[in-house]
């Protein structure tokens, strides 16, 4: 009995449990007398003792109370804080057994792609040299409460910041710059926000202020000297859903050439741009040998500042490329004219409805890259354009899975494909597939 004016206790019921495999999201989904409980930490398996502690969105979560038998590929994971730490959820994995998984999750959104009795292709996954040490930009959180100051990354499944004074899966520009920012910078500043870190020229540190709230000059004051000292090379600060409102020196991200003759790359002034260069390089070499542009008319939607823009266009009659930002539009066509191509055009505008954007001209090429909501909306345009072939570069693969379904439907089908490890020890993976007419 609980005692009069007390509290019952509300301690989770703990079970036990074998872990079946490894959800998109990279929890394990442990086999309970419950049921499916998805339990972050828990790897393919591992014999475990889980807490439920609720549904959520109608699926069963738990929180991994011990392994009772371990995984063998199970490692120490290289940072002190990963338990804590929302942002490489698999560090507890072997490099090895990572891309496996990966690659397992890659043939399962692409067999959605394949023709009924025909062999799915075989699917490989792409991985850098290291994996620590790669990350090219990284977006940080900042949060002050009254004398209290924390910057990091968000806590698994929560809004509270874990501060974080290094992190090893940062290039060493970065990490150094981290140091920099948050004995310099994080003082000055005021409520909440994000901070994301990227590669300018010259391999010094870009930095972007996204803030809830105006900051006080003293913020504005320490980007300006930070640019002055050469310790970043630029800056820029705008208010969460708002214009840019303040540019310091050159805050532009630079990337390096994505193929052997091909020009360095400028991105927009926080813009998206992919963080493995490695990996990058063998992504956009995948993408133009399997497009084939040679002599033929290129269609590609959501350009960017131009990854693939530019080697796709360096061969291809013509191209016509189309971005929805319109910094990373005028960004495309500086890179393209520096590339000095002249038979591309960049669209600023939204990739809906594409026939009256195009003109007559024939389509012989479509290659995409949707953001993770993937391209559901244009696939009914991609597909009335009739194009002999369509590149999908997809970085979720539920919603490949889904619109290679809808594409299989209207007459395409999957004829190869490759994964991708752009983001090692996380539950990301970036796919690239090819479709022709079935």
């Amino acid at each position: 009995m609980t005692p009069r004016g007390s509290k019952p206790s509300h301690t989770p019921p703990t079970v036990s449990g074998t872990v079946r495999d490894l959800g998109y999201g990279g929890d394990g989904a442990v086999e309970t007398e419950h049921g499916i409980v998805l339990v972050p930490g828990a790897l393919p398996g591992e014999a475990v003792r889980i807490a439920l502690t609720g549904r959520r969105r109608g699926v069963q979560r738990g929180r991994l109370v011990s392994v009772v038998a371990s995984a063998p590929d199970r490692v120490a994971p290289t940072c002190r804080l990963q338990a804590r730490c929302g942002g490489c959820p698999l560090m507890i994995w072997s490099d090895a057994a990572q891309q496996e998984q990966k690659r397992a999750w890659v043939a399962a959104a692409v067999t959605a792609g394949v023709a009924e009795g025909k062999t799915p292709p075989g699917i490989g996954i792409a991985a850098g040299s290291d994996s620590l040490g790669y990350r090219r930009r990284a977006r940080l959180h900042f949060h002050v409460t009254g004398v209290r100051r924390s910057m990091g990354y968000q806590e698994p499944r929560s809004n509270r910041v874990l501060d974080v004074a290094g992190c090893p899966v940062l290039s060493e520009p970065l990490a150094q710059a981290l140091g920099v920012v948050r004995a310099r910078l994080l003082p000055e500043l005021a409520a909440n926000g994000e901070v994301e870190l990227g590669l300018g020229a010259a391999g010094k540190v870009v930095l972007h202020l996204m803030c809830e709230e105006p900051q006080p000059a003293s913020v504005y004051a320490c980007l300006r000297a930070l640019v002055a000292e050469d310790r970043l090379a630029g800056a820029s600060l705008r208010l969460t859903g708002g214009p840019t409102e303040e540019r310091i020196g050159d805050p532009r991200a630079y990337f390096p050439a994505v193929m052997e003759g091909e020009v360095p790359l400028w991105g927009a002034t926080g813009g998206f741009g992919q963080a493995n260069d490695s990996v990058n390089r063998e992504l956009v070499a995948w993408v133009v040998e399997a497009a084939a542009p040679q002599a033929l008319n290129v269609l590609e939607l959501y350009a960017g500042h131009g990854n693939f823009t530019v080697p796709l266009a360096r061969t291809a009659a013509s191209l016509t490329a189309i971005e929805h930002h319109r910094e990373a539009a005028e960004a495309c066509r500086a890179n393209l004219a520096a590339a000095g191509i002249r038979t591309a055009k960049v669209v600023a505008a939204e990739v809906r409805p594409l026939p009256k954007r195009l003109g007559r001209g024939r389509v012989d090429v479509v290659v995409l890259d949707p953001p993770r909501t993937g391209a559901r909306e244009v696939i009914p345009d991609i597909v009335g354009l009739r194009p002999g072939t369509i590149v999908y570069v997809s970085c979720d693969p539920p919603t490949l899975r889904r619109d290679l379904a809808t594409l299989l439907q209207s007459g395409y089908a999957v004829d190869r494909a490759q994964g991708f490890d752009m983001f090692p020890h996380t539950a990301h993976v970036e796919t690239a597939v090819r479709l022709r007419p079935a």
